[in-house]
């Protein structure tokens, strides 16, 4: 995973290294001081964050498992999957930075989606989720032009 500045220097650099494994799935934290992602460089999958974009210390935040990191819009939680769970770690910043709990959110509710990003994310303020969901194959696919105004038509009450 590589990141560029879009003002002064603008070369690629990495945001994560380790000697072996694969680093995906980064994502700023909503003050743009932290970066999550995940790693398997220890073997399964695990989340891990880490001041950005410097190149230092880097701390694990998954316990089981851990993909798909996704910040909470106030960057006080980070949610996660583990397998089918999403989880929610608590995490504080001062005087260091450490994981104060991880909850479940939702369990063997979650299809794993694409390995490299996350399939879900958090509203605005942090009070729903959207999720991806691969669709059966041989389903069709529906598009509807002007749904608006079909949605309008179909929930109008009935005039007699």
């Amino acid at each position: 995973t590589w990141f560029r500045g879009l003002r002064g220097d603008t070369s690629s650099r990495i945001v994560a290294t380790a000697p072996r494994g694969q680093q995906t799935a980064a994502r700023l934290s909503p003050d743009g001081r932290w970066v999550a992602y995940q790693s398997d460089e220890l073997g399964p999958d695990q989340v891990y964050v880490k001041p950005f974009p410097g190149l230092d210390t880097r701390y694990q935040v998954s316990l089981e498992l851990g993909n798909e990191p996704v910040w909470a819009p106030d960057g006080k939680r980070l949610f996660y999957l583990n397998g089918q769970a999403l989880m929610a770690a608590s995490l504080s910043f001062s005087p260091r930075f450490h994981v104060t709990a991880r909850d479940t959110i939702f369990a063997d509710e979650v299809d794993p989606g694409f390995p490299y990003h996350a399939n879900y994310d958090v509203s605005p303020d942090g009070s729903r989720f959207v999720f991806v969901k691969a669709a059966n194959a041989g389903v069709p696919v529906i598009v509807v032009h002007n749904w608006k105004a079909e949605l309008d038509a179909r929930t109008a009450p009935q005039r007699r």
